[in-house]
C-alpha cells in the first residue's frame, strides 16, 4: 500500500498503518517505498518522496550498511538474467559456528540454508540491486512532470516533488558510476499495428491519466476520448483499421468514419462486441471504462489551423510547442488512426507521455501519406535541429527537451523501418527458395532478390535520409546527448572513409581521417570524459595531434601540469603572431584597409568551420577582430563587428585560468583575474591599449607580476557595464573564476567583490555563459550567505539552485546514470551544505562527535567517483564549511584527504600545497602523507630521515595515547619507515625485523601490519632458499675462495618459515584487504614445506623443531580463521588431498572436512569428482572426508550427504547417455531417457549456479552480524522434460533444472571431456576478478571476465552452467554480412576452401588479403543493429572491446588456443565477450598439425567492433592495465595454476612417460609438462617470454608486451598461416 498523506481524515488509517511498520524490516519498507515512487498518481509520489526523505534520515545506520556492502561489491555485475531464470534466489547460506552447531543438532531445515528474510543485512549483491533501483525510481519520479505557472493549483505539489526528490539524491549522495547500475526506463518499442496501438493508448495512457486527473478539464477531456474511441472502434471497423495499417493503405480507408459527431451514433451493442477495442482491453480496465460505452460527451466543431512550422514560430514552451505540433499532425492525418487522434485532442496537452505515446504513430501516419503532411514533418524536424546545431550563440530555452523528443521518435521510426525491411527481405528469401524447391533444385543457392518497400514504409523511411547526419551529430552534440553524437559522427565518417583504423584488415582498414572529422571525435570523447578514446584518436590526425589536440587530451586524462605547459607555450605562439600582425597592419597602413577586410573574412571562414568540426564560434575563433580599434580597427569594421576597444581572451587565455584552478594555484589565479579585470576595465574607456603580445604576458606568470585588485572596490554599476561593450562577457567569465578561487581559499572580501562584479553583469543582461561557471557562483553566493549567517538566504540559494537541477536532470537522465552524475554531484554538495548549516544554527556549539554523526562525512566521501574533479570541489566546500563552524581538525582532514587525491592521481604541486595546510593545523598522518610525496618524487634518503626523526621521537616519548585512532596512526607511520628501510636496504634485518614488531605492537589488529611482515619474512625465505642451493664455496660471501677470515653467518631459510606462516594467518585472520594475496602463499608454503620434509631421507633436528612449529602455527590457524575464508582456496585444497606428507595431508583432510560441515553444498560440488577420481588414493581421501562430515551433521546433513551421491551417479549417466546412431536426434524427453533421475526429485541440493560459488568478503574483514558470505540458491526441485541434443561430436545435452523458486536452471551435460581445466580456469578468472576489481582504474573500466559454473563430475564429463544471451562471434559476424549480401554461409566458405587450395605462393599475407578485399569488416554494424539505442550502444561496445582485451591477455598469459568463431561468444544484452571450450591449454595450439601463430584472435571483425581507432585506445589501455594487475599479482596467480601441477590432466597424464602408472599408483601426481607450462606461464607474467613462441627476451613493460603481443595478433603473415576453419577473415 503507498504511503498517505497526513490529514485528518486519514488519521486512523495512518496510525494502523504506522502500527504495522515496525512488523516490516527497512528493507521491506524500502522496497515498498520504491514500488510507490513509480506509482502513476503524482499525488502518491509526491507523499511517497517525502516519506523516502524521511526513511533515509531515520535509519541511517541500515542505509550506511547498505552503502559499505556497495563498496565492498567487488565482483562485476551481474549478467542480465531472463524473468525465469534468476541469478541469485533464496536465502544465504549460514556461516561460521552457529551453522555447524544448527547441522549438529539437526534443526534449522536444509542444511547449509537458512531464512534471512528477517535479517537487515544485504549480501553486496543484494545491496547494488537495491541502491540501484533506489536511484533509478528516485530519477524516473520527477520525470515528465507539468510545468505550471506559479498560481496553478498543482504549482505547489510540482515544486515540492522537485526538492523532495533533489533532497532524496542528496542525502544518497553522487554515487560513483562504478558501484552501481540504475536500469533507466526505456520508451516503448514502435509496433504499426491497430490492436497493439488502440489498445496502449487505452491501457497506459488514457485509463491512467482519467485515475489521476487534477482539473475538470482534464477530465472531461479525457472522458471524451475514451468514449469516441470506445464507441468508434468496433469489430467492424477495428478490422478494417488493421487491414489497412498492414497492407500499409495509401489514401482515405474504406469501413471507418472520420466524423467525430458520427461516432455519438454508433452502436452501443457493437462497441462491447467480441473483436472490439473494448474486448481486447485487461478485465480490470474494462470495469473503469464500461460506463464510457454509453456516455454522450460531444465537443464544438474545431476550425483547421494553417499548416506550417511550429518551431520557432511563436515563444512556445516544450510542452506547448508539442501540443500545437500534435494537433496539427492530427489534422493532416487521414489513416486508421486518425479518428484515434482527433478524439485525443483535447486531452493531449494535459500529459507529456500521451503525447510521446501518441508522436511516432502520427508521425508515421501523416508522412507515410507522402505529399504535403511528409514535407511538414521533414520542414519540422529540421528546424529543431538547424537551430541547435548552430551552436550556443542561438539559445532556445528547453533545447534539450526538443531534441531529445525528436531524437527518440527518429529512434523509434528507423528501428521500425529496418524491421519492415528485414520483413520484405525475408519473406522475398522464402518465396525465392519455394520457387526454387518447385524447380527441383533443392540444393540451389537461393538467388538475390531486390526488395522494393511499400510507399508508405519509403516515405517513413525518407524522414530519416532528409536529415544530413552530420547535422544530426552537430544538434546531438549540443543537446549533451555525446553518446549519440558519436554514434552518428561514427556511422557519417565510416561510410565517407570505408571504415576505421583496422590492421587486421585490408589495407589497415582507411587511410587517416581529415582534420575536422577528426575534431569533432575529439570533442566528442572530451565530454565523454573518455581518456582512452582520447588517446585512441591520435593515430587519425594527420601529421599527429595539434597542441589543442594536446590540450584536450591531458585534460580529461587530468594531467594538468602537462596542460598548463601546453598552455604556456600555445600562448607564446599566440603572442608572436600576433605581435607580427599588428607590425604587418601598422606597416601597410590605411590604404591596406580591403586586405584587412579581406582577413577579417578568412577569421570568420574559420569560425564557421569550427563550428562544423563541432566547435562554436566563440571569441577565440575571432581573435584577431577582438583587438583595439586603433591597431586593427578596419578588420573589426569590415567583418561587422562591434566589439569596442578593448582586448577579447582567447580560449587559450580562459583555460590557462582553468588550468590554474584545477591545481590549486588559486593566489596565482586571484593575482591574474584582478589585473586582467583591471585591463579590460581600462580598455573599454580608453582609445589607447597594449597589444595582444603585451596582453599575452600579462597571462604568463613567469613574464609579468600583477598586483592585487579587489573588484569590490572597482564600483562597477549595471550602466557601466551596458557601456563596455564585448568586454562585459569577458568581466564576467573572468569574475566567476576568480569567484571559484576565492571561495576555495575563504577570502571573503574578495569573493564578495566578484560578486558586485556579477551582480552588476546580470543587471546588465550578462550572464555566466557556462554550466561550470554558473555552479561556482551558486556555491560562491550560499557560502558567502553562510559567512554572514544569513540563513534564509543560504536555505533560498539552496532550495533555487535545487529546482534548477531538477529542471535538467530528468532529461539527461533518460540517457544513462553516468550522464547525470554531475547534476548528482551538485545535489551532494547542496545537501551537505544544508546539513552543515543546520548545525551552526544551533543555538549551543556542536561537539565533534556529534557533528560527525550528523554530516557523515566519511563515510560519503568513498561513494564518490575517486577522479579529482569530483572530489576536489566537495572536498573544499567542506574545508570552508568546517573553517565557518571553527572546526580547525575538519579542515585539517579535508586537506589531508586532497592531498592525497592529488597524490594518487599525480598532482604533487597541489598535494604539496595541501599537505603543508594540513600540517600547519597539526592533523594526524600529516607528516606521513609528506614523506610519502617526497617518496614519490624520488627523493627517498628525505622522505626516510624525516620520518625516522619523528618515529624516534614517538618512541622516546613513553607515553602511550588512549585514542585508538593516534595509536593506529603510529603504527602506520613505524610500518611506512620499515617497508621504505627494506626497499633502500638501509638497516640491518634484525633491525628491520624489530621495527615490524614494534608496528604490529602498537596495533595487533591491523591486516597490513601482519601482512607486510609476512612479506618480508617471505623475502628473507626466499633469498636463504636460493642461497642454500648453492655450492659451498659461494656461501658466506667469501669472494677469497675459502681463505677470507671473516666470516658471515648463514641462516637457513627455517629461521623464518615458521614466523612467515604465523604472520600470513594473522592477516587473513584480520582482514580481507590481502587474503587474496595472504591465503594461496601461506598454502604454497605450507606445501613446499611438507613436500621438502617428505623428500628428506634423514630429517635432522632443525628441520624436525622447524616440522613442529609450523604444525602447531596451522593448527592454530585452522582453529581461529573462519571457515568461509578458506572457500576462497576450496579448488587448490581439493588439488593437494593427497599430499605426500602425513601431517600435511591430515591437515588437509581436517581442513576440507571443517569446510564441509559449514558449507556441504560447495564442498560436494566441488569434490563430487574426486569422489570419482581415477587415482584411488584421491577417491578414498575424498570419501573419507565426507563421511566423516556425514557423521558429523544432524539428520538433515545426512539425507543430504546420500542424496547427492546418488544425484551425482544419476547425472553421471545423463552426461555419458548418447543417442542412436542410427538417426538424428535434436531432442529427447527426460522423463522417458532419464527416468531414474527424473523420479529421484525434488532433493535439497543446491542448485550448482556460479553464485553458490561466489564468496563476499564484508569490509573490514569481520563478519558482522547476520551478514552470510555465501548465497544460498534454490534445491533442484524437478526438471524440464525437453532435452537438447547438440549436434557436435560428443553429442552434449541441455538439461533444464526448475529450482524450488520456480526459476529454470539450464544446465550443458558434456560426456567426454575433461572439465577440470575448464574448472580451473574459470577458479583463474574469479581470482583475477576479485583483483582486478580491486584496482580503482580497472574497476571503473569494468574490466572482468565472465565466468559460468562448472562441475566437473568424474575425469571424462561433467555440467556446465548455461548463460542466456549469447551468440557466437561467428553467426554474428555471418548475419551482418549476410545481411549486406557479402557473405553467404552455404557457398562463401567453399569458395576460400577453393582460394586456399589453389593458393601456390609462399606468403600467406597476400592469400589473406586476397580474401580480406572480398570481405570486408562489418561486426559494428552488428553492435549498431543488436544495440540501437546510444547509450547502450556506447556502454556495450566499450564492454565488447574491454572484455576482449581481458581474456587476449589471459589467454596468452594461459596458452589459450583454438579461439575459434564458436568458442567466443557476445553476450547480446551486454555486449561482453566470454569465452567457451578451454581445451586448448597451454600452447596445446601449437602441437597441431596447422600451429596457431597467433597468441589470441584479433581478426578484422573483432577490431572493427573496437571503433573508429581500433587497437589504439580503449582496447590498448584495457590490454595493459589487465596485464599490470597479472604481473602485480603474479604469485596470487601462479598459485591458483599450480593446481595443473599436482592434479594433471587426463591427456597430460597419458601423454607423459609412466603418466599412467603414476596416476594409478601414487597419492600426488606431478607431471613434467605441467612444470614446463607453469615456467612459461611464469616467464610471460614477467614479460621475459614473449609471443606464442615464448621467445625469451630482456623484461618488458607491460606496455611493450601489450603493444609486441597485438602486433603479433594483427600481423597478416600469421594470420594466413592459421587453420582454414579458424576463419582468419572473419
Amino acid at each position: 500500500m503507498p504511503p498517505l498523506p497526513s490529514l485528518d481524515v486519514l488519521k486512523e488509517v495512518n496510525q494502523v498503518l504506522a502500527q504495522e511498520q515496525p512488523r516490516q524490516g527497512p528493507l521491506q519498507q524500502l522496497q515498498l517505498l520504491i514500488g510507490a515512487l513509480q506509482h502513476e498518481s503524482m499525488a502518491v509520489r509526491h507523499v511517497a518522496l517525502g516519506e523516502v526523505r524521511s526513511f533515509l534520515l531515520q535509519h541511517k545506520t541500515f542505509m550506511s550498511d547498505a552503502m559499505s556492502g556497495l563498496l565492498s561489491c567487488s565482483g562485476p555485475a551481474a549478467l542480465p538474467q531472463d524473468a525465469n531464470n534468476k541469478a541469485d534466489s533464496g536465502a544465504a547460506a549460514g556461516n561460521g559456528q552457529q551453522q555447524q552447531q544448527q547441522q549438529q543438532k539437526g534443526k534449522g531445515g536444509k542444511a547449509g540454508s537458512g531464512d534471512g528474510s528477517s535479517s537487515s543485512k544485504l549480501a553486496p549483491g543484494q545491496c547494488r540491486e537495491l541502491v540501484s533501483q533506489l536511484l533509478a525510481a528516485l530519477l524516473a519520479s520527477c520525470a515528465n512532470l507539468p510545468r505550471v505557472h506559479s498560481g496553478h493549483p498543482r504549482s505547489h505539489m510540482v515544486q515540492s516533488m522537485k526538492q523532495r526528490c533533489a533532497q532524496c539524491l542528496g542525502l544518497l549522495g553522487a554515487i560513483d558510476p562504478a558501484h552501481v547500475k540504475p536500469q533507466l526506463p526505456k520508451p516503448a518499442p514502435f509496433a504499426y499495428r491497430a490492436e497493439s496501438c488502440l489498445v496502449a493508448l487505452l491501457q497506459q495512457h488514457l485509463v491512467r491519466v482519467l485515475q489521476t486527473a487534477y482539473d475538470i478539464g482534464q477530465l472531461e477531456t479525457t472522458s471524451y476520448a475514451i468514449q469516441s474511441l470506445l464507441q468508434h472502434y468496433t469489430k467492424r471497423r477495428l478490422q478494417a483499421a488493421a487491414r489497412a495499417m498492414k497492407a500499409f493503405a495509401v489514401g482515405p480507408i474504406e469501413g471507418l468514419d472520420l466524423n467525430p459527431q458520427a461516432q455519438q451514433q454508433a452502436d452501443l451493442q457493437a462497441a462491447s462486441e467480441p473483436g472490439s477495442l473494448f474486448s481486447l482491453l485487461e478485465e480490470g480496465v474494462q470495469s473503469i471504462v464500461r460506463p464510457f460505452l454509453t456516455t454522450k460527451f460531444c465537443i464544438a466543431p474545431r476550425q483547421r489551423g494553417i499548416p506550417g512550422v511550429v518551431f520557432g514560430s511563436h515563444a512556445h514552451t516544450f510542452r506547448r510547442w508539442l501540443n500545437l505540433w500534435l494537433k496539427q499532425l492530427a489534422e493532416l492525418s487521414a489513416g486508421p488512426l486518425a479518428p484515434a487522434f482527433e478524439a485525443c485532442r483535447g486531452v493531449m496537452a494535459w500529459d507529456a507521455p500521451l503525447m510521446m505515446g501518441l508522436l511516432p504513430y502520427m508521425m508515421a501516419e501523416v508522412a507515410g501519406q507522402g505529399g504535403e503532411g511528409l514535407e511538414l514533418v521533414v520542414r519540422e524536424i529540421s528546424a529543431v535541429m538547424q537551430c541547435a546545431a548552430r551552436g550556443p550563440d542561438h539559445h532556445i530555452d528547453e533545447i534539450e527537451l526538443y531534441l531529445q523528443c525528436i531524437f527518440g521518435q527518429l529512434d523509434l521510426l528507423q528501428r521500425w523501418v529496418q524491421e519492415q525491411q528485414a520483413a520484405a527481405e525475408k519473406q522475398a528469401a522464402d518465396a525465392a527458395a519455394q520457387a526454387a524447391a518447385a524447380g527441383g533444385n533443392r540444393q540451389a543457392q537461393p538467388p538475390v532478390v531486390d526488395v522494393a518497400l511499400s510507399p508508405f514504409v519509403a516515405n517513413v523511411a525518407s524522414i530519416l535520409t532528409a536529415i544530413p547526419i552530420e547535422t544530426r551529430a552537430q544538434a546531438a552534440l549540443r543537446c549533451g546527448s555525446y553518446a549519440r553524437a558519436l554514434q552518428y559522427f561514427e556511422s557519417y565518417v565510416r561510410d565517407k572513409h570505408g571504415g576505421g583504423l583496422n590492421p587486421s584488415a585490408f589495407n589497415g582498414g582507411c587511410s587517416s581521417y581529415n582534420y575536422d572529422d577528426v575534431s569533432f571525435l575529439l570533442e566528442v570523447y572530451g565530454q565523454l570524459e573518455e581518456p582512452d578514446g582520447l588517446a585512441g584518436l591520435v593515430q587519425l590526425r594527420q601529421g599527429g595531434l595539434t597542441t589543442s589536440d594536446q590540450i584536450l587530451v591531458a585534460e580529461k586524462a587530468g594531467a594538468w601540469s602537462e596542460a598548463l605547459a601546453l598552455y604556456e607555450l600555445a600562448l607564446s605562439q599566440e603572442a608572436a603572431t600576433a605581435a607580427e600582425t599588428t607590425a604587418a597592419a601598422a606597416a601597410a597602413g590605411a590604404a591596406d584597409r580591403p586586405t584587412a577586410a579581406g582577413a577579417a573574412a578568412d577569421v570568420l571562414i574559420q569560425a564557421a568551420r569550427a563550428v562544423a568540426a563541432g566547435g562554436s564560434a566563440n571569441s577565440s575563433d575571432l581573435g584577431p577582430l577582438l583587438r583595439p580599434a586603433g591597431s586593427d580597427g578596419a578588420a573589426a569594421a569590415a567583418a561587422g563587428v562591434g566589439v569596442g576597444s578593448y582586448h577579447g581572451l582567447s580560449s587559450l587565455q580562459i583555460g590557462h585560468l582553468r588550468c590554474l584552478l584545477q591545481m590549486g594555484h588559486h593566489q596565482t589565479l586571484l593575482r591574474q583575474v584582478d589585473g586582467l579585470i583591471a585591463r579590460c576595465l581600462s580598455g573599454s574607456g580608453s582609445a589607447s591599449n597594449p597589444d595582444a603580445a603585451d596582453m599575452a604576458q600579462t597571462l604568463n606568470p613567469d613574464m609579468a607580476t600583477l598586483g592585487t585588485l579587489n573588484p569590490g572596490g572597482l564600483g562597477v554599476s549595471a550602466e557601466e557595464m551596458r557601456g563596455m561593450g564585448g568586454a562585459q562577457w569577458w568581466i564576467t567569465q573572468l569574475a566567476a573564476l576568480g569567484l571559484a578561487a576565492a571561495w576555495r581559499l575563504g577570502a571573503w572580501g574578495t569573493l564578495r567583490g566578484y560578486l558586485a562584479v556579477i551582480e552588476a553583469a546580470a543587471d546588465a543582461g550578462v550572464k555566466p555563459v557556462t554550466a561550470a561557471d554558473k555552479w561556482e557562483v551558486c556555491v560562491g553566493t550560499i557560502l558567502e550567505a553562510a559567512q554572514r549567517r544569513a540563513y534564509p538566504a543560504v536555505l533560498l540559494g539552496i532550495t533555487r539552485e535545487r529546482a534548477e537541477v531538477l529542471e535538467v536532470l530528468p532529461a539527461v537522465a533518460g540517457e544513462s546514470y553516468a550522464r547525470c552524475y554531475p547534476e548528482l554531484l551538485k545535489l551532494h554538495m547542496l545537501q551537505e551544505l544544508e546539513d552543515a548549516c543546520g548545525l551552526m544554527q544551533r543555538p549551543q556549539p556542536v561537539g565533534p562527535l556529534v557533528r560527525s554523526r550528523a554530516l557523515r562525512w566519511r563515510e560519503r566521501l568513498p561513494l564518490t567517483a575517486p577522479l579529482l574533479s569530483c572530489r576536489e570541489p566537495l572536498l573544499a566546500l567542506r574545508r570552508q564549511l568546517a573553517g565557518l563552524a571553527a572546526d580547525s581538525e575538519a579542515m585539517g582532514r579535508c586537506w589531508l584527504q586532497h592531498a592525497k587525491l592529488c597524490r594518487s592521481t599525480g598532482h604533487q604541486e597541489a598535494a604539496e600545497t595541501s599537505v603543508l595546510e594540513a600540517s600547519a593545523r597539526g592533523v594526524p598522518g600529516a607528516l606521513l602523507e609528506r614523506c610519502r610525496l617526497l617518496w614519490e618524487r624520488e627523493k627517498g634518503h628525505r622522505a626516510v630521515m624525516e620520518l625516522q626523526l619523528a618515529v624516534q621521537q614517538m618512541l622516546d616519548s613513553d607515553a602511550q595515547p588512549e585514542d585508538a585512532a593516534l595509536q593506529h596512526q603510529r603504527a602506520k607511520e613505524m610500518l611506512q619507515l620499515t617497508e621504505w628501510m627494506a626497499a633502500v636496504g638501509q638497516g640491518h634485518k634484525d633491525m628491520l625485523r624489530a621495527n615490524y614488531e614494534d608496528a604490529i605492537q602498537l596495533d595487533g589488529s591491523w591486516e597490513k601490519a601482519h601482512f607486510s611482515y609476512a612479506l618480508y619474512l617471505d623475502s628473507l625465505y626466499r633469498d636463504a632458499k636460493q642461497r642454500e642451493g648453492k655450492p659451498a664455496a659461494s656461501k658466506g660471501m667469501d669472494r677469497l675462495s675459502g681463505r677470507s677470515r671473516v666470516r658471515t653467518p648463514d641462516d637457513s631459510p627455517l629461521d623464518y618459515l615458521p614466523q612467515a606462516l604465523e604472520h600470513y594467518g594473522e592477516s587473513i585472520r584480520a582482514g580481507h584487504k590481502h587474503i587474496l594475496q595472504s591465503l594461496p602463499r601461506l598454502l604454497t608454503l605450507y606445501f613446499e614445506f611438507g613436500s621438502k620434509v617428505a623428500a628428506s631421507k634423514a630429517v635432522n633436528q632443525k628441520m624436525r623443531n622447524t616440522h613442529t612449529q609450523v604444525s602447531g602455527v596451522m593448527r592454530g590457524l585452522l582453529r581461529n580463521i573462519p571457515a568461509y575464508k578458506w572457500l576462497l582456496v576450496l579448488p587448490q585444497l581439493t588439488s593437494r588431498i593427497c599430499h605426500p606428507q602425513q601431517d600435511v595431508q591430515d591437515f588437509m583432510q581436517q581442513l576440507l572436512g571443517a569446510i564441509a560441515d559449514h558449507f556441504p553444498h560447495q564442498a560436494l560440488w566441488a569434490m563430487a569428482t574426486v569422489c570419482k577420481s581415477t587415482v584411488r588414493a584421491r577417491q578414498e581421501a575424498a570419501s573419507s572426508i565426507l563421511n566423516q562430515a556425514k557423521r558429523r551433521s544432524g539428520e538433515a546433513g545426512r539425507s543430504l550427504f546420500e542424496v547427492f551421491a546418488r544425484l551425482a551417479d544419476q547425472l553421471i549417466r545423463a552426461c555419458m547417455w548418447q543417442p542412436p546412431s542410427d538417426r538424428r536426434v535434436t531432442r529427447c524427453s527426460a522423463f522417458k531417457e532419464f527416468k531414474h533421475l527424473v523420479n529421484m526429485l525434488p532433493v535439497d541440493v543446491q542448485v550448482p549456479v556460479q553464485a553458490l560459488f561466489t564468496v563476499d568478503l564484508p569490509p573490514g574483514g569481520k563478519l558482522p552480524p547476520g551478514h552470510r558470505p555465501v548465497c544460498s540458491q534454490a534445491t533442484i526441485q524437478s526438471m524440464r522434460d525437453e532435452v537438447i541434443v547438440m549436434s557436435s561430436l560428443m553429442k552434449p545435452k541441455k538439461i533444464t533444472f526448475i529450482g524450488s523458486d520456480g526459476a529454470d536452471y539450464p544446465f550443458l551435460a558434456k560426456p567426454k571431456d575433461d572439465l577440470r581445466k575448464d574448472y580451473r580456469l574459470m577458479d583463474f578468472a574469479g581470482t583475477l576478478n576479485a583483483l582486478l576489481a580491486r584496482q580503482p582504474q580497472a574497476r571503473r573500466r569494468g574490466l572482468c571476465l565472465r565466468t559460468y559454473a562448472v562441475l566437473p563430475l568424474t575425469d571424462d564429463c561433467g555440467l556446465l552452467q548455461w548463460v542466456e544471451h549469447l551468440v557466437p562471434f561467428k553467426a554474428a559476424c555471418e548475419e551482418v554480412l549476410g545481411k549486406e549480401r557479402l557473405y553467404s554461409r552455404h557457398s562463401t566458405p567453399h569458395q576460400i576452401k577453393k582460394m586456399y587450395d589453389g593458393f601456390a605462393g609462399s606468403n600467406r599475407a597476400q592469400l589473406l588479403d586476397r580474401v580480406l578485399q572480398s570481405l570486408p569488416p562489418r561486426l559494428g554494424k552488428w553492435l549498431l543493429s543488436r544495440f540501437p539505442e546510444p547509450g547502450t550502444w556506447l556502454a556495450a561496445r566499450l564492454a565488447f572491446t574491454r572484455t576482449n582485451a581481458a581474456w587476449a591477455m589471459v589467454g596468452h598469459v594461459l596458452g589459450l588456443g583454438d579461439r575459434h568463431g564458436d568458442n567466443i561468444m557476445i553476450h547480446s544484452l551486454t555486449g561482453e565477450t566470454m569465452h567457451v571450450d578451454f581445451g586448448c591449454l597451454f600452447d596445446k595450439g601449437l602441437t597441431l598439425e596447422v600451429p596457431e601463430m597467433v597468441p589470441f584472435r584479433l581478426t578484422q571483425n573483432v577490431v572493427d567492433a573496437f571503433g573508429v581507432s581500433g587497437v589504439e585506445g580503449a582496447f590498448r589501455r584495457a590490454a595493459e592495465m589487465t596485464l599490470q594487475v597479472l604481473r602485480a599479482n603474479k604469485a596470487t596467480l601462479m598459485t591458483c595454476a599450480e593446481t595443473f601441477l599436482h592434479d594433471p590432466l587426463v591427456d597430460w597424464a597419458r601423454g607423459s612417460k609412466g603418466g599412467s602408472a603414476a596416476a594409478a599408483a601414487g597419492p600426488e601426481a606431478e607431471n613434467p609438462q605441467a612444470k614446463d607450462a607453469l615456467a612459461v606461464m611464469e616467464g610471460r607474467l614477467s614479460g621475459t617470454l614473449l609471443g606464442v613462441a615464448a621467445i625469451p627476451s630482456l623484461p618488458l613493460s607491460c606496455e611493450g608486451q601489450a603493444a609486441r603481443l597485438i602486433e603479433e595478433a594483427s600481423d597478416h603473415e600469421n594470420l594466413g598461416k592459421m587453420y582454414i576453419w579458424w576463419m582468419p577473415w572473419l
